[in-house]
């Protein structure tokens, strides 16, 4: 996994929007917030909120570095392979990756393709991965501006909340 972590617009400054793309999927990540304003920084020194400091990208961007003392990584699941000289790129090694989920990616048979054939081809999770009770609570959502889709109250309701907030209501 590749972390940018240069400061300013690196991958933990992009996290809150990010969380708000998930939560307008899976709603359950920020439960009756749509703008997600439980992730994110509490002051101007980007302090996380103690959601930012639990998740995966807080830790893999922070962890295990002079710069957040105490951050750690799990690492019986991950390690750090690479660090560039200045810290603006971290790579990290998924360890103990379940085999017959591999296989199940590496089969051409799975993917989706448009054209079929071709490189342009839209990401699948394996079954054992779709199979875990987080994505069993998936939403779709569809972007406002999408007309080709037909709307229902669920996603409107979500939009108006969301806009909402982001008007400051």
């Amino acid at each position: 996994m590749l972390v940018w972590a240069g400061g300013g617009g690196d991958d933990l400054a992009k996290s809150p929007h990010m969380a708000r793309i998930g939560n307008s999927v899976y709603h359950d990540i920020c439960p009756k917030d749509p703008t997600c304003r439980k992730f994110g920084f509490t002051d101007q020194q980007m302090s996380p909120t103690p959601m930012m400091e639990k998740s995966l990208l807080y830790r893999l961007h922070s962890g295990n570095s002079a710069s957040k003392p105490g951050v750690t990584v799990d690492p019986a699941r991950f390690e750090n392979v690479f660090n560039s000289k200045y810290g603006k790129v971290r790579i990290w090694k998924v360890l103990d990756v379940d085999e017959d989920s591999k296989a199940w990616v590496a089969d051409p048979a799975n993917r989706i393709c448009d054209p079929p054939g071709s490189w342009q081809c839209a990401g699948q999770y394996p079954p054992a991965i779709t199979a875990m009770d987080s994505f069993q609570s998936k939403k779709a959502f569809a972007q406002r501006e999408d007309f080709n889709v037909k709307k229902d109250e669920d996603s409107e309701k979500y939009t108006r909340e969301y806009m909402a907030k982001m008007g400051g209501q």
